[in-house]
């Protein structure tokens, strides 16, 4: 089982559903950024192979994972990402800090991920789905069905912190063990979710497009 905890937050399943209910329409844009100043951590003793160059982008494979993976859970499989990165505050480092990237999922649905491990900044992961029916912006929700308002609806789940979701992943880790089933994050797709940042740490050394390839 892969850690990836947005997966198990009350507030991502509660968006699952709306998009797989269909309460959304067709997904047309998603986006979600990983935003969380490193610095501190680089600055003391117990993160230092972070620095690491063998370790490639590590703000894209040990952060953007993240809001990469709640993408694919949520809206389906990534196909193709350009990406363009800097690297401004971590100086002591030897990947970019900040990254973006355009993504291109199946079924037509296009998106964005921003990765910011240097900026100074509160932590914060925030996810954004734009359907045809309606449109999730973290816990904000508007539904066509509403009418014309001109104000988001709040739903009932609080924002992601920085606190993460171990001890419902344990319980669900330790419930597959116990009743023989898969884990709702496998090996295929922990590996899934490591080929789109791949992808995109080839598209930041080519400066050109690239193919997500996830037929395993």
């Amino acid at each position: 089982m892969v850690g990836h905890g947005a997966r198990f937050q009350p507030l991502q399943q509660a968006i699952k559903a709306l998009h797989q209910e269909g309460k959304l329409g067709q997904a047309c844009f998603c986006e979600a950024d990983y935003v969380h100043s490193l610095q501190p951590f680089l600055a003391g003793t117990t993160h230092q192979w972070w620095r690491h160059a063998e370790e490639g982008q590590f703000a894209v494979i040990g952060g953007g994972c993240h809001p990469l993976d709640l993408m694919r859970w949520i809206v389906g499989e990534l196909e193709e990402v350009s990406a363009y990165g800097t690297r401004k505050v971590l100086q002591q480092v030897e990947w970019q800090d900040t990254v973006i990237a355009m993504l291109k999922f199946s079924h037509g649905v296009v998106g964005k991920c921003l990765v910011s491990v240097g900026a100074p900044r509160p932590y914060a992961m925030n996810f954004s789905l734009y359907g045809t029916e309606g449109t999730v912006e973290n816990n904000k929700l508007f539904l066509k069905a509403f009418g014309q308002v001109e104000a988001f609806s709040e739903m009932p789940h609080s924002l992601l912190t920085e606190g993460h979701a171990c001890v419902v992943e344990l319980e669900h880790f330790v419930q597959c063990l116990d009743q023989g089933q898969l884990p709702l994050i496998d090996v295929r797709e922990g590996a899934k979710t490591v080929a789109a940042c791949l992808a995109i740490a080839e598209s930041l050394a080519s400066g050109q497009a690239v193919k997500v390839i996830t037929d395993f």
